[in-house]
């Protein structure tokens, strides 16, 4: 699951928060919320702070234990190549 919708499904299966409340609380305005919501990524710090609010932290396992029961594994995926090359000065 993407980390923008582990915040969505979060704030959903609370029953007690909103998304305009979550915003509100992180000290937003609800369309900066949205912004961030939709981007093609999140930073981790925000991530943080969501999960935080709604009662959830942020943790790394390593890749060969087993999660706990109602862990969410966050999958945004992040393309990784090489440096670009520095253009010679003339």
């Amino acid at each position: 699951m993407r980390s923008t919708d582990v915040i969505r499904d979060r704030v959903k299966a609370s029953g007690t928060w909103s998304m305009r409340a979550l915003a509100q609380r992180l000290g937003m305005m609800p369309q900066t919320m949205n912004t961030r919501l939709n981007a093609k990524t999140v930073g981790v710090g925000f991530l943080v702070a969501c999960l935080d609010v709604l009662g959830y932290r942020l943790v790394a396992v390593p890749i060969t234990s087993k999660l706990p029961s109602g862990s969410i594994e966050v999958t945004d995926s992040m393309t990784v190549g090489p440096a670009p090359a520095n253009k010679k000065e003339r």
